[in-house]
């Protein structure tokens, strides 16, 4: 019953194991049991089993023929494909591996349901991957089915062919390499099919097989005429409407460009005049718009000195950024000031996301000087920051924002860096919060990218600027963004520079800090902890009046949602201790190290932010007392070393936790 038309050889194995077949459906039965208890008995069982090929294997290729139940056939084949790996098929002899082998074309060509079938193609070809890795000819008769198949009058036998060869593609390539006009005729013959389900699947083999050659250059390029027929089923499923299986080609079409970008290159204008109609088709849903602007990104990360080339790509690409960009969803305004997250939680990927992630990837792939010259085009970022819709002014900012660290060289030559400062800076008084909030943003992005030039060029603009709209009250989230701001500036700035602006500085933090705006306070008393750094002795001057504040803090932020403020006034003190060294400090370390221990010894919870604060302020503290530090080693050591240990065993039992959970996803 295993192998009618397969092969005498599996019809011999077939007979001896009629007994065991039963209760070996049974056992697939139980595999998929809703019974906990009784499908753990059942994997224990087939676990025995496994370890036996020569008894498995026949019972295995019978269930997937024979069985009258569609349910073990299907799950019979999963299991197939989940764990017959090249060990379990050296165990067999050789008849029984002639028999699974005529078992599975076998099956693949009598199974009636359509589902089960596929799945079957799925197994058969990973099967035939591992077979005929190590020698191509090692199963001589699936090539002829193959081609066979693929000329049948049922379509489910025609995309079952074509199933088989995308997952065996990469193992047969140098089989391959012998008849790619064969291999050709094959594919051109699967995407022209009048049923859709054999076009994909003889698209998505079409792929395999261009990747698996990606290394044969005169091959893949014998190949290329197949690439109209790519984007003609494309097309087609566009005209269809149906979405799903067009961005099941875009999908394709991106892993043929990452592995072998150079095989659209004798088509490569129709692929980006068809790539841009599909990203820039509004009736069309994001998904599918998202995946044709990957597409071009992924050209041009692999093959930048081709893409540089093409004009079409070059005119449209960055305007096509900014116009994602415009889709920033309106909020309510109270919602936006409360988070310092940004325009969206991560959950889902929108326009602004995709629009963002393009001209970041751009500027580090094709190259700044050309994505420069695009970006500051009079009709692009210049016209944008001065449209009078604020999505235009918010784009631009992005823009900038973006492109910063690809195009750093350019942005850097001084009549550049001053135009682009002046650009920023002035949005900073923009009449939309959000266009504020975006300008603060892109200046901290040049300052982290293009500094320390900005810095040392342009302190008398930026840091004035940065203080002037932390006047903003009425929007805390643009307060916390300038002070956000002032943390890059210092990162990449001198003592020197900072110096003569200390005190409207940090007078203007030490009123945030005093506002109980919590994103607020928490990004300013940041920004004081890196001025601190940053100038170290220097903040000296400073001390008296941002200590008393720091230490009411630790002393009236208590509750939970104020734990990560309180962590950050630890680091924050810890770090003005080191900056202005012992002899300041140690007035108000006492009181301060009392604070810390009874931090240390109450009862937190196991992911409180404080824990991770607490044990680099310890060690801050320890420098800036040096030898004064000693007396509280005796009150610091224990608690801490039991920290650390809890922090070590939670983390091993998250360890744990994650590979017990992969263990029954997998069951």
């Amino acid at each position: 019953h295993v192998l009618e038309g397969g092969g005498r050889e599996g019809r011999a194995f077939a007979k001896e194991n009629m007994g065991d077949q039963a209760q070996f459906e049974v056992l697939m039965g139980a595999l998929m049991s809703q019974k906990n208890e009784e499908r753990k008995a059942a994997e224990t069982q087939f676990e025995a089993l496994i370890r036996n090929p020569a008894q498995a294997a026949p019972l295995m290729c019978t269930a997937m023929a024979a069985s009258a139940d569609l349910t073990v056939r299907s799950m019979t084949t999963i299991m197939f494909r989940k764990r017959v790996d090249r060990a379990f098929y050296d165990a067999l002899t050789p008849d029984v591996q002639a028999g699974v082998k005529g078992a599975l074309t076998s099956c693949v060509q009598k199974e009636t349901d359509a589902s089960t079938r596929k799945k079957m193609a799925d197994t058969t070809g990973e099967v035939a991957s591992i077979i005929m890795e190590e020698d191509p000819e090692a199963w001589p008769e699936l090539f002829p089915f193959l081609f066979t198949s693929a000329q049948s009058p049922d379509p489910g036998l025609r995309e079952a062919s074509h199933i088989i060869m995308s997952r065996l593609a990469y193992s047969v390539s140098t089989k391959l390499v012998q008849d790619v006009a064969s291999v050709n005729t094959l594919c051109m013959g699967g995407m022209q099919d009048a049923h859709k389900e054999v076009r994909l699947a003889a698209l998505s083999a079409t792929g395999s097989v261009v990747q698996a050659l990606s290394s044969y250059e005169e091959q893949v390029s014998a190949m290329s005429a197949l690439v109209p027929v790519i984007c003609s089923v494309l097309t087609q499923t566009l005209n269809e409407q149906d979405e799903e299986s067009s961005r099941q080609v875009l999908e394709e079409l991106i892993n043929i460009a990452e592995e072998a970008p150079k095989y659209f290159r004798k088509q490569i204008d129709a692929l980006i005049q068809l790539s841009l109609q599909v990203a820039t088709a509004a009736h069309l849903e994001e998904e599918t718009r998202f995946l044709a602007v990957e597409l071009l990104l992924t050209l041009a990360e692999q093959a930048a000195p081709m893409m540089r080339k093409q004009k079409m790509f070059l005119e449209n690409i960055v305007p096509l950024a900014l116009q994602l960009m415009l889709q920033v969803e309106d909020v309510d305004m109270a919602e936006w000031n409360s988070t310092t997250e940004d325009d969206n939680d991560g959950t889902e990927l929108t326009s602004l996301d995709v629009g963002k992630d393009a001209l970041d990837r751009l500027a580090l792939s094709i190259g700044g000087k050309t994505v420069f010259a695009l970006a500051f085009r009079a009709d692009l970022v210049p016209a944008f920051l001065e449209h009078q819709d604020w999505h235009y002014r918010h784009a631009a900012l992005s823009c900038i924002s973006q492109i910063a660290e690809g195009c750093e060289k350019q942005m850097k030559q001084k009549d550049h860096l001053s135009t682009i400062v002046d650009q920023v800076a002035a949005r900073f008084a923009d009449p939309h919060p959000r266009v504020r909030w975006a300008a603060i943003n892109a200046m901290g992005q040049l300052e982290t990218d293009l500094g320390p030039d900005l810095q040392n060029q342009f302190h008398e603009k930026v840091l004035p600027a940065l203080v002037s709209v932390m006047d903003d009250v009425a929007n805390a989230r643009v307060q916390s963004h300038a002070a956000a701001a002032v943390i890059n500036f210092t990162e990449n700035c001198k003592k020197e520079v900072l110096e003569p602006y200390l005190q409207g500085l940090l007078g203007k933090l030490g009123q945030l800090l005093g506002g109980g705006v919590r994103i607020v306070q928490e990004q300013s008393i940041t920004a004081i902890a890196s001025v601190a750094d940053c100038v170290g002795e220097g903040f000296g001057a400073y001390y008296p009046s941002i200590m008393p504040v720091l230490k009411h803090m630790l002393q009236t932020c208590t509750g939970k949602d104020q734990r990560t403020l309180r962590g950050k006034t630890m680091e924050c003190i810890s770090l003005i201790g080191i900056a202005v060294g012992r002899d300041i400090f140690i007035n108000d370390a006492k009181e301060v190290m009392d604070q810390f221990h009874a931090t240390q010894t109450s009862a937190m919870d196991p992911d409180d932010p404080q824990v991770s604060y607490l044990l680099q302020a310890w060690g801050r503290v320890a420098k800036a007392l040096k030898h004064d530090f000693i007396p509280y080693l005796g009150l610091v050591m224990p608690p801490l070393m039991r920290s650390a240990l809890l922090k070590v065993d939670t983390e091993v039992l998250d360890d744990d936790a994650q590979a017990d959970g992969d263990d029954e996803d997998e069951g």
